[in-house]
């Protein structure tokens, strides 16, 4: 039996993504630049490798660039693509486009090593795509994509990074009481799965081939996990250093206990579901 939903009908190239809302990020750059949002012929080209971090929030994106970035093969990893970022950037540099942006940021931020990092959600690499800044100003491209396995664990960690504002060790937070709540938690990881499926879509479409990087074995096996991202990508691999990274592990009591209580509360639910 062939599976065909009607919704799928006459589904062409154009519209495979179509359901892929584009971001306020989007919008906003969009408005700034104009016609030269999109790449044309002429506009500046780096001529040297850039690696896109593929990730959904919270599934680690920060401290994997750290890691990377500690091996000095990589720099970057930096919120680039954020629309206040683009457009002060673009006014400070006077650029006229959104490539030279993307040029001029190379060149400010990407010096410090042989590979530029950026980090995209799914909602950004579908924009650069879009604009043709891929592969119109990135023509060399490298593919990195960090998952968590945890999806309750990464819902949770959303919530409280969102309530708190605290996204990285390196800020304070504003020191919320964050109280449980099983619907906002649901909420997120229905989000999460939606983003994820998303950039699969997008990943397997595109005909990309990122090294795929699953957060709970970049803690637990940190060198063998980067080793095998080097190998993945076709470069000598080169060993982190954990004293020169930045970002230590996030640590909140208040995530074991959510879990289990949204844990608890779903598995007693269902079994009040009667079986058909």
């Amino acid at each position: 039996m062939i599976w065909r939903s009607d919704a799928l009908r006459g589904e062409t190239p154009k519209t495979f993504f179509h359901d892929i809302t584009a971001s306020q990020h989007e919008k906003e750059i969009t408005a700034f630049f104009g016609r030269r949002t999109k790449f044309q012929p002429g506009d500046p080209v780096v001529e040297a490798p850039v690696c896109f971090l593929l990730f959904t929030n919270r599934s680690g994106s920060n401290f994997l660039g750290d890691v990377l970035n500690s091996t000095g093969a990589f720099c970057g990893f930096g919120e680039y693509t954020n629309c206040e970022t683009v457009i002060n950037h673009a006014r400070s540099w006077q650029a006229g486009s959104l490539a030279e942006y993307y040029h001029r940021l190379h060149q400010s931020h990407g010096q410090g090593a042989p590979t530029f990092g950026l980090k995209v959600n799914v909602q950004q690499l579908l924009f650069l795509v879009r604009a043709g800044i891929i592969p119109g100003v990135f023509p060399q491209t490298k593919w990195i994509w960090i998952q968590r396995a945890d999806l309750l664990g990464q819902a949770i960690s959303l919530y409280l990074a969102q309530a708190t504002q605290q996204w990285t060790s390196e800020q304070e937070g504003n020191g919320t009481d964050v109280p449980y709540s099983f619907s906002e938690i649901a909420s997120r990881m229905r989000g999460i799965s939606k983003n994820n499926a998303n950039l699969a879509r997008i990943v397997g479409g595109l005909g990309l081939d990122p090294a795929v990087v699953i957060y709970e074995h970049l803690l637990r096996w940190p060198g063998a996990t980067i080793r095998q991202v080097f190998l993945h990508l076709g470069m000598e691999p080169a060993p982190h250093k954990p004293r020169q990274m930045k970002l230590k592990r996030q640590e909140d009591e208040r995530k074991a206990e959510f879990k289990a209580q949204f844990a608890a509360e779903l598995a007693h639910a269902i079994g009040k579901v009667p079986r058909r």
